[in-house]
Order: structure tokens, then C-alpha cells, then sequence
């Protein structure tokens, strides 16, 4: 993986850690569709919808500036998470990067909705670091334990269609038809905490 133009690595290339807002993603109902996917032989078509979802939630956040030569973001996907760092340029507050951030998750969730996945995450500020090979840092365990503390026992997990007007309300802004959707059936509040 390139790493050039990453906000966290200094121009020797040695890491760096960052003030940064940074965000956790869940991906919801990720093991059941990939045990579906198994069991119904439909692995590939599945792949491509996910590989599609992925690709088209990425853009607004690709979309960001440029920070002199470095990009003002850094992200990673593995299985059904999704974190992305964002370092503080503008002010220390990160009043600045959290109004520009907010918008551009909102759009990432959007976007992903739209091909049938829904995420749930958190949102934490302080040191982070991430690169091709390693994330790092307190901001990453405060987003990753504040979306974990919304999550009940995996055996309380299931994946279920949305309900109808739910699917309606999503197939309206998007304007067309919608991909099966997955919720989990317990219902949680996304939690967004900010820590300095």
C-alpha cells in the first residue's frame, strides 16, 4: 500500500503521532452477509456489491484538500470496520476539521446506504497515528470503546430487513430502488464522544 502523501509519516518516513479527530466504523450485519454470501454460493455477487459500496462511500472523503503535499486524511477498511484519521491543521480545538468531518461521515453512511449497508460508529480527538501497517493511538481505543459501549452480546447480533418505511424513507432521498438492508434487531444510538 502507498503511503505517500500520509499526514502521519514525517519526510523521513518515521511515524508520527497526531492530534487528530478520528472515526470508527462498524459495519453492520458484515458476518451474516458473509455467511449468507457462503451459504447461497453468491460470495462474488456480494463482493462486488460490497467492493462498489466501499468505493462509491470513499469519494467524499477522498474529496478533502490537500494539506500542502499531504493529504488531510488517512483511512483503512478491514472486515466490517472502517477508521479514519483526520489531523488537526486548521485549530486545536478541532472545531474547524469537525464541522468539515461530520459532513463528509454523514455522506460516507449516506452513500453506503444506498447499496444496502448500514455503520454505526464514534467519534474521538487526540494523539493517532496510521499508516500502511499500524494505527495507533488514544483516540483510536477512545472511538473504538465508545462505539463498542452501544454494542449489545454478540449473541444478541442478528441481521434483519430494515423495516419498510424505513427502506422507503432511504429509497426516497436516493431516488430509486434499495438493495436489501441490514439492521441489527436491537436497537442502539450511535455514540459520538469527544476527548481531548
Amino acid at each position: 500500500m502507498n503511503d505517500s502523501g500520509n499526514p502521519y509519516l514525517n519526510s523521513d518516513g518515521s511515524p508520527s503521532l497526531r492530534e487528530s479527530v478520528v472515526v470508527f466504523l462498524d459495519l453492520l450485519g458484515y458476518g451474516a452477509l458473509l455467511e449468507n454470501s457462503y451459504a447461497t454460493n453468491s460470495q462474488k455477487p456480494v463482493l462486488q456489491q460490497l467492493h462498489t459500496a466501499m468505493r462509491d462511500a470513499y469519494a467524499p472523503i477522498r474529496g478533502f484538500p490537500l494539506h500542502g503535499d499531504q493529504r488531510s486524511w488517512e483511512a483503512r477498511t478491514f472486515t466490517d470496520n472502517t477508521i479514519i484519521g483526520f489531523p488537526l491543521f486548521l485549530d486545536r480545538d478541532a472545531e474547524a476539521e469537525l464541522a468539515l468531518i461530520t459532513g463528509r461521515v454523514a455522506r460516507f453512511q449516506f452513500e453506503l446506504s444506498k447499496h444496502g449497508f448500514l455503520v454505526r460508529g464514534a467519534i474521538a480527538i487526540g494523539e493517532f497515528f496510521m499508516d500502511a501497517n499500524t494505527v495507533f493511538g488514544n483516540a483510536l481505543l477512545e472511538a473504538y470503546r465508545a462505539e463498542r459501549s452501544t454494542t449489545p452480546n454478540n449473541d444478541q447480533r442478528k441481521a434483519a430487513r430494515v423495516s419498510r418505511g424505513s427502506a422507503n424513507l432511504v429509497k426516497d432521498c436516493v431516488g430509486g430502488s434499495l438493495p436489501q438492508l441490514f439492521l441489527p434487531t436491537t436497537p442502539r444510538s450511535t455514540a459520538r464522544r469527544l476527548h481531548r
